[in-house]
């Protein structure tokens, strides 16, 4: 028996196939490298809700840190003695939300209890929300201080007294130095 030349099963590629498993396979290592980080230009999609709370959650929570750090330069500066005074506030993750619950208790036949918990929440399908509480803000996990009387202990102590005092932040979290 001889050698078929039939192209049926042969297994090799020829021009146009070659091309083409040649693109799928740059498609495949482009979409190993960008995974599903799709650039925005590309995707006919706007940004999803989650991600546009992430976003505002993040400017929020940096919005609240400058405001904090501006009230406590303003607090800080008005220490007799202390003079130009700069405040860097290092916060405790971001903020914590707590949301309407209803809570039910059951007993059980053997004579324990068992608990559920759900949120309460308003509004139906794709526009159900839970019920807001409140909003707790994040500890203040630090304070740097540098102002022109820092070199002064009477001002350091101050200062140190007055965050603590204020903001409820330990003596041994704030650090008060001399600046130019």
């Amino acid at each position: 028996m001889g050698k078929e030349t039939g192209k049926e099963g042969g297994g090799t590629f020829t021009g146009g196939k070659r091309y083409l498993l040649l693109a799928l396979a740059v498609l495949g290592m482009v979409l190993l490298m960008f995974g599903n980080r799709i650039p925005t230009w590309l995707s006919s999609e706007k940004q999803s809700e989650s991600e546009q709370d992430e976003v505002s959650a993040g400017d929020e929570l940096s919005q609240y840190a400058k405001a904090l750090t501006r009230e406590i330069e303003q607090l800080c500066a008005s220490v007799e003695g202390a003079g130009t005074v700069h405040a860097v506030v290092s916060l405790d993750g971001g903020f914590t939300y707590l949301y309407a619950a209803d809570r039910e208790q059951k007993s059980d036949a053997s004579g324990g209890a068992q608990s559920s918990e759900s949120y309460i929440t308003v509004g139906s399908g794709s526009g159900e929300s839970a019920v807001l509480l409140t909003k707790i803000p994040p500890a203040i996990a630090g304070i740097g201080i540098v102002c022109s009387g820092g070199d002064r202990a009477t001002v350091r102590a101050e200062i140190i007294s007055l965050l603590d005092a204020a903001y409820g932040v330990g003596t041994n979290r704030i650090y008060v130095t001399r600046g130019n």
